[in-house]
């Protein structure tokens, strides 16, 4: 008998393909007395609201007639998202070369969380006025790199803290969009989702801290200091909830 994710993930195929997309995972998972079907998809360009509910539709309507699931559920349709767990051969297929968030069972030299990064060679057009990147060295491209980690999802968004290891224009945005998980309201490296109302990118740069390694001359005393913002707008839209981490933190 075909477990009920089995059962699912056929039932959706269709749906998902019809929009261009595949499926990265399905759970059916028990959380606080409820039971939810959570169906992950993906694409190149990365998942707009839309799609999730072109897929949503169609996929309640098959699980209606097949009726594979006693009792009540929620379901969700949602992208997969930058930090996505990787468990199928095909994942680590697509992320070979790739350094992945690691999250442990048991400590390794006392940690058990390990943070994400983006690599890779970014070149710019300056006819079209963009940058693009590669997964390989290309003639007058520079290396990239970027850390990131997740600090909360909501309503198939998620908030990233980044942290420049490089510092090349438009990185954030181009890597992230090359990765498939645009920024939200970046209509130059992504799409616009009408769902949002936004028209500008929801990037902050919301700490600064001074890290100097050579002479920094009359901008020695703030080695080492941070300045951080109280509070981020696109934050509290669509993330009420969530608080920035401090300076300590």
């Amino acid at each position: 008998m075909k477990k009920i994710t089995e059962v699912v993930w056929a039932l959706a195929e269709p749906a998902v393909q019809a929009q261009g997309c595949r499926i990265w995972d399905v759970e059916y998972v028990r959380e606080a007395g409820q039971w939810f079907l959570r169906v992950y998809i993906d694409k190149p360009e990365g998942i707009s609201i839309n799609d999730c509910e072109a897929v949503s539709r169609p996929l309640s309507d098959a699980l209606d007639e097949a009726d594979p699931i006693e009792g009540s559920y929620v379901l969700e349709v949602s992208s997969a998202g930058a930090d996505r767990p990787l468990k199928k051969p095909a994942h680590f297929q697509q992320f070979l070369g790739a350094e992945v968030d690691v999250r442990l069972y048991r400590p390794l030299d006392g940690r058990k969380e390990y943070t994400g990064v983006l690599k890779g060679y970014l070149f710019k057009d300056a006819v079209k006025n963009r940058v693009f990147v590669t997964d390989t060295p290309q003639k007058g491209a520079k290396t990239c790199e970027t850390r990131y980690r997740t600090l909360t999802k909501r309503g198939g968004l998620s908030l990233v803290e980044c942290e420049l290891i490089t510092g090349r224009t438009h990185q954030i945005r181009a890597q992230f969009a090359h990765a498939g998980h645009p920024l939200l309201g970046d209509g130059k490296y992504g799409k616009l989702d009408p769902h949002a109302d936004r028209r500008y990118q929801a990037l902050y740069s919301y700490r600064l801290t001074f890290c100097f390694t050579t002479d920094a001359g009359v901008l020695a005393p703030l080695n080492g200091r941070s300045f951080q913002v109280a509070d981020v707008e696109f934050v509290k839209t669509y993330f009420p909830d969530f608080r920035l981490p401090g300076i300590a933190e």
